[in-house]
C-alpha cells in the first residue's frame, strides 16, 4: 500500500495510458486491489479502490470485482447499479467468457460497510 498511497484521490488510475488503456491489466490490478481492500480492511486500500473506480462507471462490467467489493464495503448502491446499468441482454457478470461468482455473491448480499 505504501507504494500506491500517493495515488489516492488522483484518477485516472489505469494500466497503459489514458489514450490507450490496457483493460486486461487494469482488470487484474483492480481485482487485486479490491480483494486486498476486502480482506485487509485497510482504510487506505478502500480509498485507493474508490479512486480506481471513480472514472470507470461506464466500464463497471469490465472491472466488476472492484465495483462489487466497493458496494459490499460501502453500501453505496451506485456501485451495484453501475455493473447492471447496461441492458443489452448479456449477463452483466460475464466478462471474457467467465462468470465472476465472487462478484455475483457480493452484489447480491446485504453490504457490510466498514467502520470509519
Amino acid at each position: 500500500m505504501a507504494t500506491y498511497k500517493p495515488l489516492i484521490g488522483k484518477p485516472p488510475l489505469i494500466c497503459g495510458t489514458v489514450k490507450d488503456p490496457n483493460w486486461w491489466f487494469t482488470t487484474v490490478f483492480s481485482r487485486g486491489l479490491a480483494m486486498s481492500a476486502l480482506h485487509t480492511g485497510d482504510p487506505d486500500m478502500l480509498e485507493l479502490a474508490k479512486t480506481m473506480a471513480s472514472d470507470k462507471t461506464k466500464q463497471a462490467r469490465t472491472v466488476s470485482t472492484l465495483f462489487a467489493v466497493l458496494y459490499h464495503l460501502t453500501g453505496d448502491e451506485s456501485y451495484k447499479k453501475a455493473v447492471f446499468a447496461k441492458d443489452d441482454g448479456q449477463d452483466a457478470l460475464t466478462n471474457g467468457g467467465y462468470l465472476f461468482i465472487c462478484d455475483h455473491w457480493l452484489l447480491n448480499q446485504p453490504p457490510k460497510p466498514q467502520p470509519k
